[in-house]
């Protein structure tokens, strides 16, 4: 329970009500372990509140909630190499395993609000978005869930990907051009009359000069 605070320290740290949830079940991991109740109510404090408070740039809540889903398939994988040839290895392989399939449920939920509240600036990304989501559904529906729950994640995935498909429809798709020696800036003024995609188109292309492009390169293309 400690490792689950800690995966998520550095993000939601800024969220006094986050903090505190992790706080208990780092310190009073028994509780958690023993209460169902008592480990949902915190975990699902930790990927709502911040949220909820505003404690935390919009962008950093993805990534915070895939390092909790990672956490989570790590205890999973941790919990299927106990080999419960004792009554203690026993308890202990179901303890974990029952954390294991909490922490990806609430991370699950955490991603879904994220995507739906980032600003995605390509279709690209927002597919990329629904690929993670999918997969994290699909590692879900290999644990052990209540009907009830897995109902809810099934329906939360279907709600999720329907709002960012109607995103994706209103966002530039990412495509290869090709060039000939032309700056950055020259290139983005050509292809929308303005340099407002400069540091997009800049970005899409790390790793080449902006000063003079040649040959193929990555430029967006908006919907008509």
């Amino acid at each position: 329970l400690g490792l689950v605070a800690s995966a998520t320290d550095s993000y939601f740290s800024a969220s006094a009500a986050a903090s505190r949830a992790m706080a208990t079940l780092a310190h009073t991991p028994a509780l958690a372990i023993a209460d169902g109740a008592v480990l949902g109510a915190c975990l699902e404090t930790i990927v709502t509140a911040p949220f909820e408070d505003g404690a935390i740039e919009t962008r950093h809540l993805w990534p915070a909630c895939q390092r909790l889903a990672e956490t989570g398939a790590a205890l999973a994988a941790t919990a299927a190499a106990i080999g419960p040839s004792t009554v203690d290895l026993a308890a202990r392989q179901v303890a974990i395993d029952r954390l294991a399939t909490a922490v990806q449920a609430a991370a699950f939920v955490g991603l879904c609000r994220a995507a739906v509240e980032t600003e995605h600036a390509t279709a690209q990304d927002v597919i990329e978005a629904i690929t993670v989501l999918e997969g994290e559904s699909a590692a879900l529906a290999e644990r052990q869930m209540a009907r009830e729950a897995r109902d809810a994640v099934d329906a939360l995935l279907s709600e999720t990907v329907a709002v960012l498909m109607d995103e994706q429809i209103t966002l530039p798709e990412v495509v290869r051009l090709a060039v000939h020696e032309i700056p950055a800036s020259v290139l983005a003024y050509r292809l929308t009359d303005s340099t407002d995609d400069l540091p997009l188109l800049v970005g899409l292309n790390e790793g080449r000069n902006p000063v003079l492009y040649d040959g193929a390169v990555a430029v967006l293309r908006h919907p008509v």
